[in-house]
C-alpha cells in the first residue's frame, strides 16, 4: 500500500516471522484486500493494516474470505475495531482459552 512496498521488501520483511503459523503473502494488485473490504464491510476499497483471528477449521471455500471471529484495523473505519493492542490481545487469549478447554 506505500510506494515503498516490493516483493523484495516483503520477502524482507517475512524473514522476521519466526512462527510457522503465521503466513506471509505478497499480492501486488492488492487483489485479497478488495476482497477483504468487501467482506468486511469496508468504506476503503482495498483493506490493509486489518488483523483478523479465525477459529480452527475455518476454510476459505468461495469468492469471499470466511468471517473472522476477531478483527481490527488501523483505518478511517469503525471506531469500535481500531486497533487496541491490550484488548486485541485479550480477545485472543479468551479465544485460546475456549480451544484449550474443548480439546
Amino acid at each position: 500500500m506505500l510506494p515503498t512496498d516490493t516483493i523484495i521488501r516483503a520477502e524482507e520483511r517475512e524473514a522476521g516471522f519466526l512462527d510457522v503459523r503465521v503466513r506471509h503473502f505478497w499480492d501486488q494488485r492488492h487483489e485479497a484486500g478488495r476482497l477483504f473490504a468487501h467482506s468486511l464491510h469496508l468504506k476503503a476499497a482495498i483493506a490493509w493494516d486489518i488483523y483478523l483471528v479465525y477459529s480452527p477449521g475455518g476454510h476459505w471455500l468461495a469468492n469471499q474470505p470466511p468471517e473472522p471471529s476477531l478483527w481490527m484495523h488501523q483505518l478511517d473505519e469503525d471506531p469500535s475495531r481500531l486497533l487496541d493492542e491490550r484488548r486485541f490481545n485479550e480477545s485472543v487469549q479468551t479465544l485460546v482459552n475456549k480451544l484449550l478447554k474443548s480439546s
